[in-house]
């Protein structure tokens, strides 16, 4: 074992210092630049790297959505409970939008959201709006129910057919007694 060895330091002072070390113990392979990769393994590693990089910005500038113009919108509502800024903007349960602010009107003391949606969505102007969520672990959105009439929204209209949160307390209680024949704040039952 201690030739072994003997002979593997004659060889690195043969050599030089540019010699790789296997475990083995196998010295007969040079290293002349240092690096243990060769180019093609450099660029199949930029290569993937690039391609990371990419998926990344795609992410990040779609965040899930459509890429494409989009309109502003505003609603009035008495109360925007549960609603947060950034909560998605649903029609027929696919989201179109996005809620960009909530702020209390002084005069009115109603609360006002402003959203905007896609721009290739024409809203008619007796267009619904409701807070609420599609199942009950999802977060709160805001969700359009389009109307019939033939006249449409123009950008930054503001529509005043809404319904805020309706609580589960709610909700059970008017399936179980019903509305008494009185109708929904926010149409249907």
């Amino acid at each position: 074992m201690r030739q072994g060895l003997a002979l593997t330091a004659d060889r690195r002072a043969d050599y030089g210092s540019d010699m790789v070390n296997s475990p083995s113990g196998d010295t007969s392979k040079r290293n002349p630049g240092g690096s243990r990769h060769g180019p093609a393994a450099i660029t199949a590693s930029t290569l993937v790297l690039l391609i990371a990089i990419g998926f990344y910005l795609y992410a990040a500038t779609l965040g899930g959505r459509t890429v494409g113009a989009d309109y502003g919108l505003k609603a009035t509502f008495l109360s925007s409970s549960g609603l947060q800024v950034g909560a998605d903007v649903l029609l027929a349960g696919v989201p179109v939008g996005t809620v960009t602010s909530i702020a209390l009107d002084d005069r009115t003391m109603l609360s006002d959201v402003s959203f905007r949606i896609e721009e290739r969505l024409l809203l008619p102007i007796d267009s619904g709006l409701s807070i609420g969520s599609s199942t009950l672990t999802s977060a709160n959105a805001l969700m359009i129910s389009p109307g019939t009439s033939p006249q449409m929204l123009n950008p930054g209209a503001t529509l005043t057919n809404t319904c805020g949160l309706t609580s589960l307390e709610q909700e059970v209680s008017q399936y179980i007694f019903g509305s008494g024949g009185a109708p929904s704040p926010c149409g249907g039952g």
